[in-house]
């Protein structure tokens, strides 16, 4: 299926969702390029943007301009990919680094009193 891509004038009165495109505005990785651009028998407003990879495509500038989309599948790939990398602490592990900084809080505070106790001489 080939989508054919063209400019036209946009009927602000019949679109209540009309969003002026901001050109070399950047939304997440996107940087607007060009505005303006609707599909064959479709009144939704698209914009051709770039992602920071630099691919280049059409996109529905509602989605980008509330976030819905922030990059390309690439860099959204990428981005999954690196994330599964990091190293996950296990849940033991994790119980016992917040039982060791629990230890030295009550350390803390029972120097604490401790000083309290012999500057008063109680």
């Amino acid at each position: 299926m080939k989508i054919t891509i063209k400019k036209v004038a946009i009927n602000k009165e019949r679109s209540k969702y009309y969003i002026p495109p901001d050109v070399l505005a950047k939304y997440g990785q996107w940087t607007v390029i060009d505005g303006n651009i609707t599909k064959e028998n479709d009144y939704n407003h698209y914009w051709l943007v770039r992602c920071a990879c630099g691919t280049e495509g059409v996109r529905y500038a509602n989605r980008i301009v509330n976030s819905k989309t922030g990059m390309c599948s690439a860099c959204y790939l990428k981005k999954i990919k690196e994330n599964k990398k990091k190293p996950k602490i296990s849940a033991a592990k994790m119980k016992d680094e917040i039982i060791a900084k629990q230890r030295k809080e009550i350390d803390v505070l029972k120097s604490t009193i401790e000083w309290l106790r012999k500057k008063h001489n109680y």
